[in-house]
């Protein structure tokens, strides 16, 4: 484990803030990254963009895989990153995310990834997963008044 990931897992039994959600999105990220750039290190033709790489674009995908010598649409990629040790894999997503999801259904993919058991799971066809309740199903919360005020 690197540091930073030490860093991660010591904050675990104190208050979550914002600044600890975004390192924690940021250390998925960064893996995911390492991951795309292995896997492809010997394609030339393919370049991988991590966006958020200096600072968040707030893009509703934070990875990009363009395909220099097809003319297929580059992959898309939102990294949802967790530390539970139980996965029940539920996450927040936003209304860009979704929308992004219906302009490339075949191209967007959500990559989660578990920093406490090191797992990694890809979901694609995301619009046709949701479709057909074959992988997917889309919950909604409703958020009361102190609900909001909690995430102050």
């Amino acid at each position: 484990m690197t540091s930073d990931e030490n860093d991660v897992v010591q904050n675990l039994n104190e208050e979550v803030d914002e600044e600890y959600l975004r390192k924690i999105g940021r250390k998925g990220e960064e893996l995911i990254y390492k991951y795309l750039t292995d896997l492809y290190h010997n394609n030339e033709n393919v370049s991988i963009e991590w966006l958020n790489k200096t600072s968040e674009t707030g893009l509703p995908y934070d990875i990009k895989i363009n395909f220099i010598d097809k003319p297929e649409k580059p992959h898309q990629i939102k990294v949802k990153t967790t530390l539970k040790h139980i996965d029940d894999y539920q996450f927040s997503i936003s209304i860009q995310e979704v929308e992004e999801i219906l302009k490339n259904p075949t191209t967007y993919y959500i990559y989660r990834v578990n920093l406490n058991n090191r797992s990694l799971t890809i979901i694609e066809d995301i619009k046709l997963n949701l479709s057909d309740k074959q992988q997917l199903e889309l919950k909604m919360n409703v958020l009361t008044t102190n609900d909001l005020d909690s995430r102050k």
